[in-house]
């Protein structure tokens, strides 16, 4: 991974993700495009104008340099001021910059307003082609090393192309990652195919990654995954916006969009 898009917005929540995205960004050795967008007039009683703007990223800066973890490799800081809507103008530079990854927050976790609307931060997800690791609000853990990871996935096609971004991010810091199989027709007697690939696929590029495979086979899958997260200590969870196969999608309808707004580990989406 060489570069990482962290947009801020100097709320509490996006200065949680920008350090949890500073660390990942310092363990790989990526550059860091530190974002703001803003927009010129009064918000909230205070007067916004370009020069506070950059003052206030001067100082996320600064306070990102003193929090650098010692012995981790060392990572360059880029600031990025765009005036304009948040939203757009993410979109904007992530296809100008064409980060591996972009690091956000959520807007709220579990909220029913948010869920029917959406959120922006769903909706940058949606607007972009870049993976994107989110961050629930209240989230504050920082990131462990080396990072237990999972991955949840249908069954289909486009699975192993997903597996392989995935290994291509965050392969490197990773020594564990937990492959939850949405099996439909019920869990299978035998080692699935696809697991058996996945497995493969880590063997040949020499990882020592340990594998774990999950099966899920119950409509409700959400407390199960759950509880399968908090017992092997994942770090991060992983899911691809892929479209998947009919049946898959029947009875385990909306995963990405149901995870996103109800998880509470950060969440890695992968996009197909």
């Amino acid at each position: 991974m060489s570069s990482i898009l962290i947009p801020v917005d100097f709320a509490f929540c996006s200065l949680s993700a920008c350090q949890f995205g500073v660390n990942m960004a310092q363990r790989l050795g990526a550059k860091i495009y530190l974002f703001h967008a803003y927009q010129l007039g009064e918000t909230n009683g205070i007067n916004v104008s370009r020069e506070t703007a950059e003052l206030n990223l001067n100082n996320i800066i600064d306070r990102i340099k003193e929090l650098a973890k010692p012995g981790d490799a060392s990572f360059q800081v880029e600031k990025i001021l765009r005036e304009g809507d948040a939203l757009d103008s993410i979109s904007d530079v992530a296809k100008e910059l064409a980060p591996d990854m972009i690091v956000i927050s959520t807007s709220s976790i579990g909220d029913r307003v948010k869920r029917v609307l959406g959120s922006k931060s769903y909706k940058i997800i949606r607007s972009v082609e870049i993976p994107v690791l989110s961050l629930p609000d209240e989230f504050t853990s920082e990131p462990t090393f080396p990072l237990k990871l999972g991955f949840v996935a249908g069954g289909d096609i486009e699975t192993m192309q997903s597996f392989s971004k995935l290994i291509q991010l965050a392969g490197s810091i990773v020594d564990e990652i937990h492959f939850f199989e949405l099996c439909p027709f019920g869990k299978p007697e035998t080692p699935s195919e696809l697991g058996l690939e996945i497995q493969s696929k880590i063997n040949a590029l020499g990882l020592e990654i340990q594998f774990v495979h999950h099966f899920l086979d119950e409509p409700s899958i959400m407390p199960r995954i759950d509880k399968l997260a908090k017992e092997t200590g994942l770090g991060i969870m992983s899911v691809s916006t892929q479209k998947r196969k009919f049946l898959s999608r029947l009875l385990f309808p909306g995963l990405m969009k149901h995870l996103y707004f109800n998880f509470e580990l950060p969440m890695l989406i992968l996009h197909s």
